[in-house]
């Protein structure tokens, strides 16, 4: 489910969504981008490069669902940026430090915090000198990932379905006190989302 801080008309049709490190799970109606061909992807690229295959600031939305932590994030986010068009949107989906399975796959590079993202953001201190700037529009915090919940058993769907959102909700009241105090207790958040600005 997309959140409701992306606006509605990037997905009339009319604008240009790619959907980067996609696999067999590509949003409807974008352009799917991979290293590894298979149903779905539509351009085979390594997303490692120093150049992706894509004009600049042609594009209106990115998509990575589970992909950035299997890249260099700075890097990764400066390709972001030079593709997406001015005022153009980021939509991210990543592990979350607290997540259990994160560190169980070995391919995967770093965990994220609710902060991660806040060292691109105009005036924030400290600066690290990076030159491309993004806004944050959005940041949540999901007990279970995109996955988890598609996969309940229609047994346990009652109780799972309740928890979550209650879980999820007082998460979100202070992602601070969460981060800080409970997240580990409750076996860890599966991810975290952001949606993010180019301005």
């Amino acid at each position: 489910m997309r959140p409701k801080s992306l606006p509605v008309h990037l997905f009339d049709g009319e604008h240009r969504i790619i959907d980067i490190g996609c696999g067999s799970r590509k949003y409807p109606g974008s352009l799917g981008i991979d290293v590894v061909p298979g149903p779905g992807v539509d351009l085979v690229a390594d997303l490692g490069a120093e150049v992706w295959p894509l004009d600049p600031e042609s594009v209106d939305l990115v998509i990575a669902t589970h992909v950035l932590e299997h890249l260099d994030l700075i890097s990764t986010m400066t390709r972001i940026h030079e593709c997406l068009k001015p005022g153009g949107y980021a939509w991210i989906r990543v592990p979350h430090w607290s997540a259990r399975d994160f560190w169980k796959d070995p391919t995967h590079r770093r965990p994220f915090h609710t902060g991660t993202f806040d060292y691109w953001q105009p005036g924030y201190s400290p600066d690290y000198g990076f030159d491309r700037k993004y806004e944050i529009v959005h940041k949540a915090l999901h007990l279970y990932g995109y996955l988890e919940v598609h996969s309940f058993r229609s047994t346990t769907r009652w109780i799972a379905e309740p928890l979550r959102r209650l879980i999820d909700a007082a998460a979100n009241s202070s992602h601070f006190l969460c981060e800080r105090f409970w997240a580990p207790a409750v076996g860890g958040f599966c991810e975290v989302e952001f949606v993010l600005r180019k301005p």
